[in-house]
């Protein structure tokens, strides 16, 4: 499975930043392997971003630089690589922070159940989904997908008690404004449980509110929280975060038909590997005679 991540994201060529683990990866000149005049020592617990790869005789090679400097190429036994994504509010359902990514990372901040982060970097290490989160730009601790929650539910429609409620414009409640519903209902697509208080999102056009679960005819427990992101859909997010991220420092206008044709690009690769996953399953199911 890591292989065919891996392969994944070959192909896919997604911006990532890998980790330099001590004794795990060797650094060189070139892609021929040419020793290179820089410390292997000196790169330890480092950060690096993967400029270019690529795969010879079966091993993948790293271009890789860091302060817009490229450093070289590298192979690693243990690549831990760690992407970018859209930020995300999620509150912490599981506040043991002991896991082998933070370990590799000195990351021993204690968390609080009871406070908001912003997801905004996950890694895949060792088949395994971890997820970064900050405080006031500071990166705090990665944990797994099972300790976190963002409220996204499957939409539940709901209507208010009352004409008159307190809604507001983000999870903290500092801003708030009084809402006059109509006899109408309203799309819930998210549910967090904060201050001691179950609080739903809604939109009406292009804003965004929050509000307090109790002013509404929402049955807490009967809605459905959507589940856990894969790995490739994760890389896909990451993938948009990308080119969002380059057109929007890009001095022209963001062109539609641009984004539109790299994402049509994108998803016929991945296509592709969906059909050579279910032929490398159909090989194992059904294994050749010489090969039993």
């Amino acid at each position: 499975m890591e292989d065919l991540i891996e392969r994944y994201t070959d192909k896919l060529d997604i911006k990532k930043h890998l980790f330099l683990i001590e004794d795990t990866f060797e650094i060189y000149s070139n892609v021929q392997k040419a020793a290179s005049k820089i410390q292997k020592s000196s790169l330890n617990s480092t950060l690096v971003e993967v400029v270019d790869q690529c795969r010879l005789n079966d091993e993948v090679l790293y271009l890789v630089s860091a302060n817009g400097n490229e450093l070289g190429w590298m192979t690693t036994e243990k690549p831990l690589f760690i992407f970018n994504t859209f930020n995300e509010n999620v509150l912490v359902t599981d506040a043991n922070t002991d896991n082998e990514i933070n370990n590799i990372l000195n990351l021993y901040s204690d968390i609080n159940k009871e406070e908001i982060y912003i997801k905004n970097f996950f890694t895949i290490y060792e088949g395994h989904v971890y997820f970064g989160l900050t405080k006031e730009d500071q990166l705090i601790t990665f944990l797994p997908d099972a300790q976190i929650t963002n409220g996204d539910i499957k939409p539940v429609n709901f209507k208010f008690k009352q004409m008159r409620n307190n809604v507001f414009e983000d999870i903290y409640q500092k801003v708030s404004s009084h809402f006059i519903s109509s006899d109408v209902s309203y799309e819930c697509i998210k549910i967090i449980y904060f201050n001691n208080a179950y609080f739903g999102k809604f939109k009406i056009g292009r804003m965004s509110y929050w509000f307090n679960i109790n002013d509404t005819d929402i049955d807490i427990d009967t809605v459905e929280y959507k589940p856990s992101f894969t790995s490739e859909e994760l890389k896909l997010s990451h993938l948009f975060y990308t080119v969002m991220k380059e057109e929007s420092a890009s001095p022209q206008k963001i062109d539609e038909k641009v984004i539109q044709n790299r994402f049509n690009e994108y998803n016929e690769k991945i296509n592709e590997l969906q059909d050579e996953i279910t032929r490398l399953k159909s090989e194992m199911n059904n294994p050749k005679e010489d090969e039993i």
